[in-house]
């Protein structure tokens, strides 16, 4: 602009004669050694900056500039300078904008943990037959006095609970499958429910295969009483295997292996040994077999092995069932029943000790009225019991009613079968409405595989596959008898399902018991 105020007379003439913008604007890039933007800026100048006025001010801005230009380039050939500068700003910024610091600067700063976020607190963990899970306060079941109304629990028909323990929101639960794996869940990972809400199907929790299912559920203790823990397997070819507690740590969101198994067969049931005791393992057979081995017999072993024979099983048998119990103590009742319904009660003290892989002994006598044993596990006489077989009958019993008989004998009858109907499962039935809140807190529990479907060797599908199996008509009105909680229940029950009542007390105790 100054070249161009310099020069005004001689700029306007030279635009005057040129005959077009461009022609004009290439006559004053050539005439003053201008630039392009230089020669657009003189053509799109306003008259009115031709006053003396204006041109003053435009020769006040180029001196301006010159200025400014000689000191940006003092502080580009200058560290001082540049040193200076950034100081004096940052003064300036902490003179505007501070104030004391909100935030604490430690010596080791250790990364977040989601789970420092959660608050440490005991919590209820509830398990039904069909594999539904779910969290909840341990104030949602309040104390009352006894005989009272209790409250009204998850609305669950054809299901009903199988565990339910006090655990801390920080623990950890194992799941293992029939297939060798183990998943893991922290109880603060279990979906939180109500009281009226079924919970979340454990199938759709882990990345289950269609031809797996949950075998047994453990409670791990604290971390510091791991030492002399570990886990004990038992398969139905006999197989046992003993792993320390610790090889279960770390477990990713699909799984691990946690036992090699070969062929058709698959894990019975998983316990937690204390090494530092004297216990026994005990293996039951379809066959009516008993072996009892110390538990010193079971070395322990990586976690991607085989493991030992515990107990020789024929092609045609199984081993159902695995059950610790105390060497010294030796007071654990063990009740059993059989393909036709047909089950007794015997102490533990019955069975002697003998060498791991044997054939075991003779725990009760069979006939074409009995049946081969579908299940064996430990109970006490506060217990209830649900019985279902696989035409959808289901029966509600307490263990106290039914007896205590010697090891050789054939037990009592717990539910009729008609034709070739037959037992394919039993648990224990928890009602959590009555259940004593304060009291043991149990570590471990053992579901089947729950679902709708029944499949064959006693397996409850956990996928809830019906092909070949037609669920009683009359089992929701059974399941409602057995909600309600009447005190016979067994009776009610035979009677919702249309059968008839046994009145011949003769054929519905029977033990047949003799001598050895």
């Amino acid at each position: 602009m100054k070249i161009a105020v310099n020069n005004i007379d001689a700029v306007i003439a030279l635009i005057k004669k040129a005959s077009t913008p461009a022609i004009a604007k290439e006559e004053l890039i050539n005439a003053y050694a201008l630039s392009v933007i230089q020669a657009q800026a003189i053509l799109d100048m306003r008259l009115q900056r031709l006053t003396g006025l204006e041109q003053e001010k435009i020769i006040h801005e180029y001196n301006e500039l010159l200025i400014e230009i000689k000191r940006l380039e003092d502080i580009l050939g200058s560290e001082t300078l540049v040193s200076k500068i950034i100081r004096d700003e940052f003064i300036e910024i902490k003179e505007k904008y501070g104030d004391e610091r909100k935030t604490k600067i430690i010596a080791n700063l250790e990364e977040i943990n989601i789970e420092d976020l959660i608050k440490k607190e005991e919590v209820l963990v509830t398990v039904t037959h069909k594999g539904y899970i779910k969290r909840m306060s341990i104030n949602t079941y309040r104390a009352q006095r006894r005989g009272g109304m209790g409250v009204r629990g998850a609305e669950i028909e054809d299901d009903f609970y199988t565990d339910i323990f006090v655990v801390n929101t920080h623990a950890e639960i194992l799941f293992f499958t029939s297939k060798g794996f183990v998943f893991t869940l922290k109880v603060y990972d279990i979906p939180e429910a109500g009281r009226t809400s079924k919970g979340k199907n454990i199938v759709n929790i882990f990345p289950i295969s269609k031809e797996d299912s949950i075998r047994s559920i453990i409670a791990l203790p604290d971390s510091k009483d791991w030492e002399n823990k570990s886990i004990l397997m038992a398969t139905t070819k006999g197989l046992v295997k003993n792993t320390l507690l610790s090889a279960f740590k770390n477990i990713k969101y699909s799984g691990i292996k946690a036992i090699v198994l070969v062929g058709d067969d698959s894990v019975i049931g998983v316990k937690i040994l204390d090494m530092s005791k004297d216990e026994d393992v005990l293996l039951f057979s379809s066959n009516r077999k008993i072996i009892r081995f110390s538990s010193k017999q079971c070395p322990t072993k990586g976690r991607v092995t085989m493991g030992p024979k515990g107990m020789y099983v024929g092609e045609q048998e199984n081993v159902v069932g695995v059950e610790i119990v105390d060497a010294v103590s030796d007071t654990v009742e063990l009740l059993s029943i059989s393909e036709y319904g047909y089950g007794k009660r015997t102490n533990s003290s019955e069975y002697r000790r003998t060498g791991r892989g044997g054939k075991g002994i003779l725990a009760g006598k069979e006939s074409d009225k009995t049946g081969h044993i579908v299940k064996i596990m430990s109970v006490n006489d506060k217990d209830q019991l649900m019985i279902i077989t696989d035409s959808g009958q289901v029966i509600r019993i307490n263990v106290s009613s039914i007896s205590l008989l010697s090891r050789n004998t054939y037990g009592v009858s717990l539910i009729k079968t008609r034709g070739k109907e037959r037992v394919v499962s039993m648990e224990k039935f928890v009602d959590p409405d009555n259940t004593d809140i304060d009291g043991e807190n149990k570590s471990e529990l053992t579901i089947p595989d729950a679902g709708a479907g029944v499949k064959d060797h006693g397996e409850i599908d956990l996928k809830g596959n019906n092909e070949g199996t037609v669920l009683d008509s009359d089992l929701s009105e059974v399941m409602d008898l057995v909600k309600r909680g009447y005190s016979d229940a067994e009776e009610d029950i035979d009677s919702a399902a249309g059968t008839e009542s046994d009145n011949d007390s003769k054929d519905s105790k029977e033990n047949f018991e003799e001598e050895d």
